[in-house]
């Protein structure tokens, strides 16, 4: 069942940044919240959706996204090849070019 507005309990880190979050759910028959709902705040589904894990604040009755912060979160996700692989694959282009030219 839709609604229009459900209750979120946020978790945030020490700079007021979104770490998770506690939401209400339909259970088939009722709304249930299943935290304590004194602290929550309504927000639509859309604007749940748009919740960027430590990147997002709760400020003013409204969710804010710093984009300089989802970026350098999102380069943090990115995989960065550790030394031995570096070294492995300088390695292996090496013995590539050297068949090469064989």
């Amino acid at each position: 069942m839709e609604k229009e507005k459900i209750k979120v309990l946020f978790d945030t880190d020490a700079d007021g940044y979104i770490m998770g979050w506690s939401q209400e759910f339909w259970d088939g028959r009722h709304w249930q919240a299943p935290f304590d709902t004194t602290q929550a705040v309504e927000l639509s589904p859309d604007d749940i959706s748009g919740i960027v894990i430590g990147a997002t604040k709760y400020e003013g009755g409204k969710l804010t996204v710093d984009e300089a912060r989802r970026e350098a979160l999102a380069q943090l996700a990115t995989p960065q090849p550790t030394t031995d692989q570096q070294m492995l694959a300088a390695v292996m282009l090496r013995v590539a070019k050297l068949e090469a030219g064989a």
